[in-house]
């Protein structure tokens, strides 16, 4: 769920942008992978690249519908696109 206690859940980008500080990447340097339509909000709502996976909990067509542009089919696609 990518929940924290104290730390509104998702949509709420407040666990991404706590994860980029943390790390010490700009959110705009960062992208948010992930199988959801909630998971492309918390990308929009943090200001971050979104890379949705078609192998997940919703299909391509309802990730398209929430927003998403950026897909991997496969876990192997993920290292061609952070290359």
């Amino acid at each position: 769920r990518g929940a924290f206690p104290c730390v509104p859940v998702k949509p709420a980008p407040d666990g991404l942008l706590s994860i980029c500080r943390e790390l010490g990447f700009a959110p705009e340097d960062t992208a948010m992978v992930g199988d959801g339509d909630t998971d492309v909000a918390v990308a929009k709502n943090a200001g971050t690249k979104c890379v949705s996976v078609t192998w997940g909990f919703r299909t391509r067509a309802e990730l398209e519908a929430a927003g998403a542009v950026n897909f991997a089919n496969s876990p192997y696609e993920l290292l061609n696109i952070f290359k």
